[in-house]
């Protein structure tokens, strides 16, 4: 019987005209089903931020995040992309501010991406690359490293580090971001992935240092937009999923979620 056709509203190729560079590897030669996506995003032409869930990091300190992407005129025109956050509080956690303002504290010894004041952007170790600085503005924290300056973490093979499934799996559905030597910032994402393989991924891509995101299909997805005009005369944004498997999202960050994550706008 014929397969049924795809939902264009769910699922579309990276579209060029975004201006990041995407590409798909099959990485795992004893899983030739595993297909990895490879997205380069360069911060002299794109500014990444980050949004607390309404429900998770489980916050510390009482805040609660606003869970979407911000409506207003200025983000629905220069918005791009969005994707998964890290992991939730109870699996370890790790900090999170959002514009100075503290969910979880940092910790050491932790992959971390830190934004700055001047509007850099660093992935490191807190402790180490990352220093405590009042010119923090924001982090993000998930694990330890899967890549420290230029080296593959030996402690991969330590599977319960880097989260199973329910069932005790290693090789999942995962993500991680990576850190070029010349800053620019590399998603990954892909089915049957572990973590060994998912920092191969990113090293061959050219990271110099890189981190764990989210994992499993309910929890990892990688986000595009595009501007309509709305009824009202005002612009409107319609995401859509880089890949059919990535299950979860349907509100596509456009609506309150429970979960961090990151959005990216153009510079205008």
């Amino acid at each position: 019987s014929p397969a049924a056709p795809v939902n264009p509203n769910r699922v579309a190729a990276m579209p060029p005209d975004l201006g990041m560079p995407h590409y798909s590897v099959y990485p795992d030669p004893n899983r030739p089903f595993a297909k990895a996506e490879v997205i380069s995003l360069d911060p002299r032409q794109f500014d990444l931020h980050l949004v607390a869930g309404t429900v998770e990091p489980r916050s510390t300190t009482g805040l609660v995040g606003t869970g979407m992407i911000p409506d207003d005129e200025a983000t629905r025109r220069g918005l791009v992309a969005a994707f998964n956050g890290g992991w939730a509080a109870m699996h370890g956690h790790y900090g999170l501010m959002v514009d100075r303002q503290v969910f979880l504290p940092a910790k050491n010894g932790v992959a971390t991406l830190a934004w700055y004041a001047d509007g850099s952007l660093r992935l490191g170790v807190w402790g180490r690359d990352i220093q405590p600085s009042p010119d923090i503005v924001s982090f993000r924290q998930n694990c330890l490293p899967l890549i420290e300056n230029g080296a593959i973490s030996p402690e991969l093979g330590k599977l319960s580090l880097w989260g199973l499934s329910i069932s005790d799996e290693a090789v999942i559905y995962r993500s991680g971001l990576g850190q070029t030597r010349d800053g620019k910032l590399v998603y990954v994402a892909g089915n049957a992935l572990s973590a060994l393989t998912l920092a191969r991924v990113l090293s061959e891509a050219g990271a110099y240092n890189a981190m764990l995101l989210d994992i499993d299909d309910f929890h990892v997805a990688f986000i595009t937009y595009r501007q309509v005009a709305g009824k009202d005369g005002r612009v409107q944004v319609v995401g859509t999923k880089l890949r059919q498997d990535m299950r979860g999202f349907d509100g596509h960050f456009l609506q309150p979620f429970a979960l961090d994550f990151f959005y990216v706008t153009r510079k205008l």
